[in-house]
């Protein structure tokens, strides 16, 4: 059962923009990822790619969702790449949102994915 989250960063203005994660919310798994291999601007790439179905240390590059399931030899692409809804499964509709502030990130960040199980990850440097 996946652990889903939401990865928000506070902007300078005030603004919160955020994407949905939908394996290994858990501040123990993309808490100390966030913390350990994200500053500023690997974060501010990081959301311009959307909503993500697993977040790695690195962003990496396109690779095909289906990749290590098919006939064919695997591609050459590495465990520690994140896995993106619309960069590499090709969906549409993924990219982050953007709240006024925090209050309006907490209250209205309501993708269908997320539920009660949704793990909220907090950190003073700018994560929400």
């Amino acid at each position: 059962m996946a652990t889903r989250s939401a990865i928000g960063f506070k902007k300078i203005d005030g603004t919160i923009e955020a994407v949905y994660c939908h394996w290994d919310g858990y501040p123990a798994h993309n808490g100390k990822i966030l913390m350990n291999h994200y500053p500023v601007e690997k974060t501010q790439r990081l959301l311009a790619e959307g909503s993500l179905s697993s977040l790695r240390q690195e962003i990496g590059e396109y690779h095909p969702f289906d990749a290590k399931y098919n006939d064919e030899p695997e591609l050459p692409m590495s465990e520690n790449w994140c896995m993106f809804y619309g960069r590499d499964r090709g969906e549409s509709g993924q990219g982050s949102h953007t709240y006024k502030d925090a209050q309006d990130y907490t209250e209205n960040f309501t993708l269908v994915e997320l539920s009660s199980s949704t793990c909220k990850i907090a950190v003073a440097s700018g994560w929400c």
